[in-house]
């Protein structure tokens, strides 16, 4: 009788220490917009949430999250490069995604050689990078018009790429 009853009370325990931390992750994107093309990615290991087990949908995405998370996308195998950000340090947890994406020359950074990973990233950052992306991989499109109210605050660098980001569909905003 007490060997059943230690391994029930094992079970309960184990069940106590990872049942709430998935039930939260699954409630941290239940019922949100992009839930199923969440669940989508978190089932292809595109998308992992944090060690608390959270994937907080609506809080900004820094510009090394975003690295990481499109270079699994592209599952692009690890690589070095020459050029080195100096606020990118080896041990950080993005380092090799970083490194892998200015390889294949997906990002690039800001003046003084700095990648700024935990800026929160902007749609145009965004644009440009996932233009790079379908470049790399071949995907071509058109300039679409832009009928964002904002469009007027998009660097000129980067306005072709979140034109062809709208055409592809891939972003979009506030219209007029």
């Amino acid at each position: 009788m007490k060997k059943i009853f230690r391994h029930l009370f094992l079970v309960f325990i184990v069940f106590v220490l990872v049942l709430p931390q998935s039930a939260y992750a699954q409630s941290d994107i239940h019922g949100h917009y992009f839930e199923k093309s969440m669940l989508s990615l978190i089932e292809r290991g595109i998308m992992n949430g944090y060690t608390d087990g959270t994937y907080r949908p609506d809080r900004p995405i820094t510009r090394a999250e975003f690295t990481v998370f499109l270079v699994r996308a592209l599952n692009l195998s690890p690589s070095s490069t020459n050029q080195s950000f100096s606020d990118v340090k080896e041990n950080a947890w993005y380092y090799s995604a970083i490194t892998t994406a200015t390889s294949n020359k997906i990002i690039g950074g800001y003046p003084n050689n700095v990648f700024k990973p935990n800026k929160h990233i902007s749609r145009q950052e965004i644009a440009a990078m996932m233009k790079r992306a379908l470049d790399l991989k071949g995907v071509q499109a058109e300039k679409a018009p832009l009928p964002f109210y904002d469009k007027n605050k998009i660097n000129p660098m980067f306005y072709g790429a979140v034109q062809e980001m709208v055409d592809l569909k891939i972003i979009g905003g506030k219209k007029k």
